[in-house]
């Protein structure tokens, strides 16, 4: 999405010392929206993944996870000041990405765009997330444009009967050992190519990583260890096998 504004007439805001800066409302989109963006706990697939396992987990966190209409706000407190990839788990993020206006040093620019950067949540739409960012903005001045190409949420797919998901959670159970629960992609991916041709789409990596490996993803000295390729070939083997099997 990108925010744009003309002006003849620049408000300004005086901070101390006569120093000046200009008064632009991506800076108020970025901080408003990270917490008004919240979306429930309530029907959102976060939910449905938690609720999930919870009867495979040990105390206290099968009670937490079985009892959202009680101690849902609490827990939906503590998602959004533990990591942004919780916090994206159940609301839409927004991130300011390019900023542009004055060519010269010495002169304020006569306009100013910004592109703002939203992943979009499959419970908010782009008309939501646009009526969000004007109500935030409230500036008639502002123009606020839909950028050519953007792509709204990928369908949720049908995790409760269908046969490749159940694919994927027995062989993961089978070759890792871990509980395997459905769960948000928070990332693009080439799938949207796909969306058209199945209602059975899931995106999933057999790479077991710790947070410390995890962190090198488009990174320096990325890799992946002989145990983790090692896993995830028994991986495709199981569910190759499976797959014959079910047939």
């Amino acid at each position: 999405m990108s925010l744009y504004r003309r002006q003849k007439h620049f408000m300004q805001t005086v901070l101390n010392q006569g120093t000046v800066v200009m008064d632009f409302p991506y800076l108020t989109i970025q901080a408003a929206t990270l917490k008004g963006m919240i979306i429930g706990l309530l029907g959102s697939l976060f939910r449905t993944t938690l609720e999930y396992i919870a009867n495979k987990i040990t105390f206290p966190f099968n009670i937490l996870f079985s009892n959202f209409w009680l101690l849902g706000p609490l827990f939906k407190h503590l998602l959004l000041r533990a990591s942004s990839g919780a916090a994206a788990s159940i609301r839409t993020t927004t991130a300011v990405t390019k900023i542009y206006g004055g060519k010269k040093m010495n002169a304020l620019p006569s306009e100013v765009k910004a592109y703002i950067n939203h992943r979009v949540h499959p419970n908010d739409t782009f008309e939501s997330i646009l009526e969000y960012d004007r109500k935030v903005i409230n500036d008639d001045r502002v123009k606020l444009h839909l950028m050519k190409g953007s792509i709204p949420a990928s369908p949720i797919s049908n995790h409760r009967t269908s046969t490749g998901f159940k694919l994927i959670r027995s062989s993961v159970e089978n070759t890792f050992g871990f509980l395997c629960a459905p769960n948000l992609c928070i990332g693009n991916t080439d799938t949207r190519w796909y969306w058209g041709l199945s209602e059975s789409i899931f995106r999933f990596s057999p790479v077991a990583l710790t947070m410390k490996e995890a962190s090198m993803f488009h990174g320096f000295n990325e890799r992946l260890g002989v145990d983790a390729l090692t896993h995830m070939v028994d991986f495709y083997k199981e569910i190759i096998l499976n797959c014959d099997d079910d047939s």
